[in-house]
Parts: structure tokens; C-alpha cells; sequence
């Protein structure tokens, strides 16, 4: 059997075991996922997500320098939406897991960019032209 001070130092290491899975659990940062969302004059909705920086202010600080690059490859097109995301929708963390999409999609090591269109065809030029 365990003496005194074996039980003692056995119950203070479970407890600070517990208190630090139970930290680890509750106080982990939130990712922030970058996105940007914009309609081209083909009627084309192209969504970029790029994968998920540590804090708020790294993800905006992303957001203005990609909103720049984004738009400039497309003057024409019309920014629909430009934030950091906390929490991704079923499709965002399809797009993430490298699931098979039913529309284009481009794949890079840190971001997606995907095209949505009434017409696939006119979606998957736009892919093309990228």
C-alpha cells in the first residue's frame, strides 16, 4: 500500500493533470479563418478561403493585403463579403478536408478558391481563367 505522502503527491498529480486537460480544453484559441466572397460580371461566385491564422488581428491584416490582390485580378468584380471566420459551414470544412467538390475548385497548400455558377460551364471558365 501507498504511504501518507505517495498518496498525497499521487492525488496532487491527477488534480493538476485534470486542471490542465480541463485548461487546454476550454481557453484553446479560436482559429480564424480568412474568407473572401465576390461575384464576377459572368454572374460567377468565387469564394476564397485560405486555412486558419491564430488571432483576429493576423486574420485581418490577411484580409486587407488579399482583398488588394483578389480584386485586382478581377476590377470588375463585386465584393460580396470579406471576413475572419471563427466557425467554418459544412461546405467551408468540405472545401478544407479536401473532399470531392461538385463544382471547380482550385487547391493550394494554404488556401481554396472555389466557382459556383448557375451554369457549370460558365463556372469552370472562370477556372480556367485563374
Amino acid at each position: 500500500m501507498l504511504n501518507d505522502k505517495n498518496k498525497i503527491f499521487s492525488i496532487a498529480l491527477v488534480i493538476t493533470l485534470l486542471m490542465a486537460t480541463a485548461f487546454a480544453i476550454f481557453f484553446r484559441p479560436l482559429p480564424h479563418f480568412a474568407y473572401i466572397s465576390l461575384n464576377t460580371p459572368s454572374q460567377v461566385q468565387i469564394e476564397y478561403l485560405w486555412q486558419s491564422d491564430v488571432n483576429q488581428q493576423i486574420c485581418q491584416e490577411k484580409l486587407l493585403v488579399l482583398d488588394e490582390v483578389v480584386m485586382g485580378d478581377c476590377p470588375d468584380c463585386i465584393l460580396t463579403k470579406k471576413q475572419c471566420l471563427s466557425q467554418l459551414n459544412p461546405e467551408q470544412r468540405d472545401v478544407l478536408n479536401a473532399s470531392s467538390l461538385p463544382y471547380p475548385s482550385i487547391r493550394n497548400y494554404d488556401s481554396f478558391i472555389t466557382f459556383k455558377s448557375a451554369t457549370p460551364l460558365v463556372a469552370l471558365e472562370a477556372c480556367k481563367k485563374i
